[in-house]
C-alpha cells in the first residue's frame, strides 16, 4: 500500500488494481475516509472538522 502523500497526522494511499471508481484512502489516528479521483468528493468515512475541504482540494489538484 504505497503512501502518496502525508500531512498533519494523515496519510493518503492509493491501492493499485482496486475496485472502481478511482479513489484515494485517507488514514490517520482513528480516521479512515475515501475520496473520489479526480473531483475530490468524499465517498465514505469522515474526517475531523475542517480537514475535509483541504484534503478534497489536494485530491482535485493532484488526482
Amino acid at each position: 500500500m504505497p503512501i502518496i502523500c502525508e500531512f498533519w497526522s494523515l496519510k493518503i494511499y492509493m491501492y493499485y488494481q482496486e475496485h472502481l471508481p478511482p479513489h484515494l484512502h485517507v488514514r490517520g489516528p482513528e480516521v479512515h475516509a475515501i475520496f473520489l479521483i479526480p473531483d475530490g468528493k468524499l465517498l465514505a468515512g469522515r474526517l475531523p472538522s475542517g480537514i475535509t475541504p483541504p484534503i478534497a482540494a489536494w485530491v482535485r489538484d493532484n488526482g
